[in-house]
């Protein structure tokens, strides 16, 4: 399989990746209000972010965003295990992020 690499698109500030990533029935794709500055988040900077889309809306609670498109796919698996119930989404998502911590 041959890897194709992702065409780029302007924001107004920055170039983000024009991807769309079909996931168990939603859609992962760039934020685009990400501007030249990075965040810093626990220490890290963050250039990029990832949304999680379904029928055009953010579908994830408090419009949660993800780093990767890796915790973006964990954040949808998250999801469907809640149920759609809000408090038990963050509660497994904590529970998760404090999980990979105690493995290090």
């Amino acid at each position: 399989m041959e890897k194709k690499k992702a065409e780029y698109r302007s924001n107004g500030l920055i170039h983000v990746p024009d991807i769309r990533i079909e996931y168990k029935g939603f859609i992962i794709q760039p934020k685009l209000d990400m501007g030249r500055n990075p965040w810093r988040i626990k220490g890290n900077d963050i250039r990029r972010g990832y949304i999680v889309m379904e029928n055009g809306c953010l579908a994830m609670p408090g419009g949660a965003w993800a780093c990767s498109v890796v915790e973006a796919k964990h954040m949808i698996d998250t999801y469907l295990e809640s149920g759609g119930d809000v408090q038990k989404f963050w509660e497994l998502l904590r529970k998760a992020e404090y999980e990979e911590y105690d493995e290090v």
